[in-house]
C-alpha cells in the first residue's frame, strides 16, 4: 500500500468514526425520548382510569409513568395493570423518597435512628392481574458506606397494598422492606425464585394457589399474618430465621426437594405443628429419613403443646421419652434397661422373691443377682418358674411382664423402620 492509499484509508476511517460518534448519541437520545413519550402516555391513562389493559412496555417506562402520576395526582392514586407484559426489572424502590427514621420506627424495626427510610409515594394500591413480569424487586437502594467501609442500606416502606393475581413472574425479590397493608401473590406462576429477606415488618402475606418452580425463601423477616393455601413449592421452602408473630396458616401445601425451618418462631403451637408437618412431608418425599424424623418430632411436640396438661405429661413420659414417637430404637433399648434396673432394685430391697418352696431369700448379693435374673426372664416373658414373686410383688411381676411384651414389640417395629 503506497502513501496515497494509506491517506485515503485514513480519511475513510476518520469519516466512519465521526458518523458513529454522531449517530450513537442521537440513537440514545431518541431511545430516551421514546421512553419519556411512552411514560407520559401511560401516566395519562393511569390518571384518567387508574389502570392499564393489555399493553406491553418496559419496567423503566412504567416507573417513569408512576413517578409522573405521584407528582400530578390529587390524593392517593391507585395503579392496576390487567393482561400486560412488563419487560425488565421492575424496581419499586426507585419510586421512593428518603426521610430519616423516627425513634418509634427505629425501635419497632430494630434499626438505627439515623437510617434513611424510602417511602414509596402515596400510592394506595398496586395491582397486577393476569400480567407477566420479568423480575419484581421491592428493595431500597444503598445510601452509601459507613466509616468502616460497610455498605449502608435504607428501609423501603410500602404503605399501600401490593397485589399480583394470576400473574407469571420470572423472579420476585423483596428485601429490607416494611409492608404496611399486605403483599398478595395469589394464583401466580413463579418460574424462578421467590425471596423475602430481612424485612422488619410484613403486615400480611398471602400466597394462594400458586406454583413456585424455584426456591421460596422467607428468611430473617417478621410476619404479622401469613396464609399459604393450595400452593406447590417445587424448588423447596425456607423459613429460616423468620418470626410469625400472628397466625400462619398452611393448608393443602406441597413442598418438594427441600424444607428449612431452622430458628423459625411461631406464635402458636398449632401453626408450628402445621409448618413442621409440611417440612416432614417434604423430606419424607425426598427420601431423607434423618431430616424427616427431625421435623416429625418437632411436629408431634408442637402438637402436644396444645393439649391438656395431663395428656401432655403422659405423652411426654410414655411416648416421647420412651421412643421419640417411634423414631428412636436406642431410646426403646434404654427404657428396657431402666425398667429392668428399677424392678431389680425394688425386688432386692424389699425381698420380693421366693424360691419354688415358698421360702423368701435373705437380702444379699446373691439376692441382687437373682432379682436381676427374675426381672429379665419376666420382662422377656420367659418365666422359668424356678423363682417367683412373693405376696404383693405378684402385681409387680404382672406389670413387668405386660410392659416387657409391649416394649419388645415396639423395639422390633422401631428397629425395622430404622434399618429394614
Amino acid at each position: 500500500m503506497n502513501r496515497t492509499e494509506r491517506n485515503t484509508a485514513g480519511m475513510v476511517a476518520t469519516i466512519i468514526l465521526a458518523v458513529l460518534l454522531a449517530v450513537v448519541p442521537f440513537r440514545a437520545s431518541a431511545a430516551e425520548d421514546r421512553v419519556i413519550l411512552e411514560a407520559e402516555a401511560l401516566a395519562d391513562a393511569i390518571l384518567k382510569t387508574g389502570e392499564i389493559i393489555g399493553q406491553e412496555f418496559s419496567a423503566t417506562t412504567l416507573l417513569e409513568a408512576l413517578r409522573v402520576v405521584a407528582e400530578e395526582s390529587v390524593g392517593k392514586p391507585s395503579f392496576r395493570a390487567i393482561g400486560c407484559t412488563i419487560r425488565g426489572e421492575l424496581r419499586m424502590g426507585q419510586l421512593a423518597k428518603s426521610v430519616p427514621a423516627t425513634e418509634d420506627e427505629a425501635e419497632r424495626w430494630s434499626i438505627a435512628a439515623h437510617t434513611e427510610i424510602g417511602l414509596i409515594e402515596e400510592f394506595q394500591e398496586f395491582e397486577f392481574i393476569g400480567s407477566r413480569l420479568d423480575k419484581l424487586i421491592l428493595a431500597p437502594a444503598p445510601v452509601g458506606r459507613s466509616r468502616a467501609g460497610q455498605a449502608l442500606s435504607s428501609i423501603l416502606h410500602l404503605r399501600g397494598e401490593f397485589t399480583l393475581i394470576d400473574c407469571t413472574l420470572e423472579q420476585v425479590d423483596v428485601r429490607r422492606t416494611v409492608i404496611s397493608r399486605g403483599l398478595y401473590l395469589d394464583g401466580c406462576e413463579i418460574e424462578g425464585s421467590l425471596t423475602i429477606d430481612s424485612c422488619p415488618e410484613v403486615s400480611y402475606f398471602s400466597l394462594q394457589d400458586s406454583n413456585c418452580l424455584g426456591l421460596v425463601k422467607l428468611e430473617n423477616s417478621q410476619f404479622e399474618k401469613t396464609r399459604f393455601f393450595g400452593d406447590e413449592f417445587r424448588g423447596g421452602l425456607s423459613l429460616a430465621g423468620s418470626r410469625f408473630v400472628g397466625s400462619c396458616v398452611f393448608q393443602f401445601v406441597t413442598v418438594q426437594r427441600y424444607a428449612d425451618l431452622e430458628n423459625t418462631q411461631f406464635s402458636s403451637s398449632h401453626d408450628a405443628s402445621e409448618a413442621y408437618w409440611v417440612a416432614y412431608r417434604a423430606w419424607e418425599a425426598a427420601g431423607d429419613r434423618h431430616q424427616s424424623d427431625f421435623y416429625f418430632l418437632r411436629h408431634k411436640r408442637a402438637e402436644r403443646a396444645g393439649k391438656p396438661r395431663a395428656i401432655r405429661v403422659a405423652e411426654l413420659i410414655f411416648v416421647d421419652l420412651v421412643s421419640a414417637y417411634g423414631r428412636s430404637w436406642l431410646r426403646v433399648l434404654i427404657t428396657w434397661f431402666v425398667v429392668i434396673f428399677a424392678s431389680t432394685v425394688l425386688l432386692w430391697s424389699c425381698r420380693g422373691i421366693e424360691d419354688s418352696d415358698g421360702k423368701r431369700l435373705k437380702k444379699s448379693l446373691d439376692l441382687l443377682l437373682l432379682a436381676f435374673y427374675f426381672s429379665v426372664v419376666t420382662f422377656t416373658t420367659l418365666g422359668y418358674g424356678d423363682y417367683r414373686p412373693h405376696g404383693a410383688f405378684k402385681a409387680v411381676a404382672v406389670l413387668l411382664s405386660l410392659v416387657g411384651s409391649f416394649m419388645l414389640a415396639l423395639f422390633v417395629v422401631v428397629f425395622m423402620r430404622a434399618f429394614g
